[in-house]
């Protein structure tokens, strides 16, 4: 896999749905999630995510945030970083609560 992945665009992944589940549920796991930077402009950085359910082979999730380059804020990317995992356990939380 991590040769297949080194070989392929940074964004590989986000459309190799299946191929991900495939691997994830050989590894037993319930979901994956794929991330990648989006970076238009130096003042901007845009990271996207993927929730994939492995069993059912889709995503669940798809959600980009935005991260602005901060001189007064330090904690920037700490801030968004704990955004991004706020809502990945949110929406884990709520499909897990549905099944």
């Amino acid at each position: 896999m991590k040769l297949d992945i080194q070989n392929q665009s940074p964004s590989y992944l986000l459309d190799q749905i299946e191929y991900v589940a495939d691997l994830a549920a050989e590894r037993a796991a319930d979901y994956v999630l794929i991330g990648v930077a989006l970076k238009p402009i130096y003042l901007f950085v845009y990271p996207r995510v993927l929730l994939v359910d492995v069993k059912l082979k889709k995503v669940v999730l798809s959600k980009a945030f935005q991260l602005e380059s901060s001189w007064s804020n330090q904690n920037t990317t700490a801030n968004t970083a704990r955004k991004i995992a706020e809502s990945v356990a949110t929406a884990i939380k709520g499909f897990d609560g549905n099944k």
